[in-house]
């Protein structure tokens, strides 16, 4: 296949790289499957289920955060990045609280792949949940996309930066 638009594949389709996309985004799937990404504007650009979120071109840095310019960075329809706790979190996982979404437990920020590791208020941290926008994010939170971790995405972060994040109190109770 070359290049050409003519020979691009259309959203939804198979995919390898960007280049054999109309779109230019070849975006993989929760399930690992490559498909040609629709571009979006909002969440309303998106069939049902679907999320208008960053889609990444950047090159990583030898730490694997992404460098260059933000142009490279573009909005495709895609997978929301996080199960959201009313849908039920996997028992390796934390929620982030009322109308939060799911998270992994951490100790320290290393065990959450370049975003911060969260302290919950029952002596416990989680891992900030990855985000693009406000929509991927608990209530109460706000995605923070300054800094992004090695896949390229944001982190959710309390809109009052005050350090700790409310825990539900079950998750207290729950094996520590």
């Amino acid at each position: 296949m070359s290049a050409c638009a003519d020979d691009a594949r259309a959203d939804g389709a198979p995919c390898t790289a960007p280049f054999a996309c109309a779109s230019g985004a070849c975006l993989a799937e929760p399930s690992g499957r490559r498909v040609c990404a629709r571009r979006c504007a909002s969440n309303g650009d998106c069939a049902a289920g679907a999320v208008c979120g960053r889609y990444d071109f950047r090159g990583r840095d030898d730490g694997g955060i992404p460098k260059g310019p933000l142009v490279d960075v573009i909005r495709v329809c895609r997978a929301p990045l996080n199960a959201r706790c009313a849908d039920g979190c996997a028992p390796s996982e934390l929620c982030t609280g009322d109308g939060g979404v799911c998270a992994l437990p951490c100790a320290t920020s290393t065990d959450c792949g370049g975003r911060a590791c969260v302290p919950v208020a029952c002596g416990r941290g989680r891992c900030a949940a990855p985000c693009d926008a406000r929509d991927d994010c608990a209530a109460g939170e706000r995605c923070d996309t300054r800094v992004n971790d090695t896949s390229g995405h944001g982190a959710c972060v309390a809109l009052d930066d005050g350090g700790v994040a409310k825990a539900d109190a079950a998750h207290c109770d729950a094996d520590p």
